[in-house]
């Protein structure tokens, strides 16, 4: 399972997830922790190279880029066919040898001048996934009578270790943080003011 921040664009968590699982496919048993500072950079960039190639293969990119051409405007159509961003898009263009460094230079302060290199055109308005296969599985097992929420996060914690908190768990599956919460050991505890006011009352 790939965990990211819940913060950011549609267009972002696609990079973010296919980087990570760059990670998990190039550099599995490496600890980063380990890694000298040049080490670490050319492991991010080999994750890096890893999502321009599976979220844009060299042949299909390039033969949309030079059907609809380099301009600005040509990757805003571009950006809702291939679903990253535009400074992705523009940098495998620069990679795949479609645009030169001149060119590259001039797209990037286009997008500065006009307010793009934060928050591009289509970021607001597409909506970010959410997990779906996860929320459905905890769903069949307590509709099933197999699992409670409350008891798949006790088995995590006590054969894995994992002691999840009820905000992560409720991130990750996309499942109301009550979900997790076993009812029947919640109990209400009167004070003594309490059942006070309950005998006046009744009386």
């Amino acid at each position: 399972m790939v965990s990211i921040p819940a913060e950011g664009t549609f267009f972002r968590q696609q990079f973010s997830i296919a980087h990570e699982i760059g990670h998990w496919i190039l550099h599995e048993g490496m600890d980063p922790q380990e890694l000298e500072k040049d080490e670490y950079r050319l492991m991010e960039q080999d994750a890096n190279n890893f999502v321009s190639c599976l979220l844009m293969p060299a042949e299909r990119f390039a033969r949309d880029v030079q059907n609809t051409g380099t301009h600005f405007e040509s990757f805003l159509v571009l950006k809702k066919r291939w679903n990253v961003s535009i400074s992705s898009m523009i940098m495998r263009s620069y990679q795949l040898g479609l645009i030169d460094n001149e060119k590259k230079q001039s797209l990037f302060k286009h997008m500065s001048y006009r307010g793009y290199r934060k928050v591009e055109p289509f970021d607001k308005e597409t909506k970010v996934n959410k997990p779906v296969a996860i929320r459905q599985a905890m769903k069949l097992l307590d509709d099933n009578n197999v699992r409670t929420g409350s008891e798949v996060r006790d088995e995590l914690a006590e054969q894995y270790n994992l002691y999840l908190n009820l905000d992560f768990l409720s991130q990750v599956t996309d499942s109301p943080k009550q979900f997790f919460i076993d009812n029947s050991k919640s109990g209400v505890v009167l004070s003594i003011k309490d059942i006070h006011d309950l005998k006046s009352n009744s009386n």
